[in-house]
């Protein structure tokens, strides 16, 4: 068959622009194999992922990776390291008062412990103040006369310029010692003998 030599150069540039599409093709199919995306058993159907880190969410409600949720955790321990040590140091510098010392006990005097136990038995002292002898029973018993019971029985508004509490124990002379028991004595007595009458103790 004979071809006019327009007809000869059309079906060699055909032939040309298909020898080139194969080698495009060739070119594209060895890129292909060769970029990891087929598989010795072919393509795979499964989607491609990208790989992320794990994440984590934290107390306040946020999403961190894993190893940023490791950076947290160790600074909020320092944290806490930091904040105990601080508070430890304070402590340690609080200055420590001692206590005070105790008061010693007041030590009573001779007349005072019996001037006590005279009052605590019900043992009463019924006197005047014009009277002489009545201020020197009182006398003896110096600065613990005001614990003994007594009971002044002058009283100028009085009837008869006695009080009502020594008229009503009927008291006659002065000074005049009424005991729990009941038991009296009149005149000045001696510490000894009061301590007697009452069941006391004298130390002196």
């Amino acid at each position: 068959m004979r071809y006019s030599k327009k007809r000869k150069n059309d079906l060699t540039g055909k032939i040309r622009k298909c020898a080139g599409g194969f080698i495009v093709a060739g070119v594209v199919v060895y890129a292909v194999l060769n970029s990891g995306s087929f598989s010795d058993d072919g393509p795979s159907d499964e989607p491609e992922t990208a790989a992320f880190p794990p994440v984590i969410s934290t107390e306040s409600g946020e999403d961190i990776t894993e190893e940023a949720g490791d950076q947290v955790a160790e600074d909020d321990q320092d944290t806490e390291d930091d904040s105990s040590t601080t508070e430890k140091e304070a402590v340690a510098t609080v200055p420590v008062t001692p206590p005070a010392p105790l008061p010693e006990p007041v030590k009573l005097s001779p007349e005072a412990k019996l001037a006590d136990c005279l009052t605590a038995s019900g043992a009463r002292l019924y006197g005047a103040e014009w009277c002489h002898h009545c201020q020197t029973q009182k006398a003896a018993f110096g600065d613990a006369v005001g614990r003994v019971n007594y009971i002044e029985c002058a009283d100028k508004s009085a009837a008869n310029g006695q009080a009502t509490a020594c008229r009503d124990a009927r008291i006659a002379s002065y000074p005049t010692w009424i005991f729990g028991d009941g038991s009296r004595v009149t005149g000045n007595r001696p510490m000894w003998e009061l301590a007697r009458n009452s069941g006391c103790e004298w130390e002196g």
